[in-house]
């Protein structure tokens, strides 16, 4: 009777771990496309490395970054404007304070011409949060983010990001 129990949990444990493996062969597929669609269009032939060692994840940075913001993003249309406004929150943060200023009227002037004074006001607030945050307490991180995808896998979503760091010297 033990060993028919254990038995019973054993498969139960592997059926378990079916889907978790197929999404992770599922993902790793996905990354390689990704990576050759890059390499090939928007990096022009540069090498991708997909997940480089001594680089920490930027998906895990850029959901640190974007934390306090996370109760705004019930939704995974929001959480996508979220992340894109982390990640030009990010990459403006290597600009001068007038480039800065210059950028977010044009985006906002652009991308948002509907917007009433008061949302403008509080994106512009948000910005320049985003950017005093990037500053303070990601000062370590100095690669742009290029892009990233945001896949719903059902009870959560995945982040994936491309950035442009420096490789690590071996």
């Amino acid at each position: 009777m033990a060993k028919s129990r254990k038995d019973k949990l054993r498969r139960k444990r592997q059926k378990q771990r079916r889907p978790r493996l197929k999404a992770k062969r599922q993902n790793k597929a996905k990354l390689q496309r990704y990576k050759q669609r890059l390499e090939a269009d928007l990096l022009e032939g540069q090498e991708v490395v997909i997940e480089p060692r001594g680089v920490p994840k930027m998906s895990e940075v850029l959901k640190a970054f974007v934390a306090p913001y996370h109760d705004l993003a019930d939704t995974m249309e929001a959480a996508e404007k979220l992340l894109r406004f982390g990640v030009m929150a990010w990459n403006m943060s290597f600009l001068s304070d007038e480039k800065q200023r210059e950028m977010l009227d044009d985006l906002l002037d652009k991308a948002l011409p509907e917007a009433t004074r008061q949302e403008k006001e509080d994106l512009t607030l948000m910005m320049a949060t985003l950017i005093a945050r990037k500053k303070a307490h990601f000062a370590q991180y100095e690669g742009y983010i290029i892009d990233f995808e945001l896949t719903d896998r059902g009870e959560d979503y995945h982040l994936a990001v491309v950035a442009a760091i420096e490789a690590p010297e071996s």
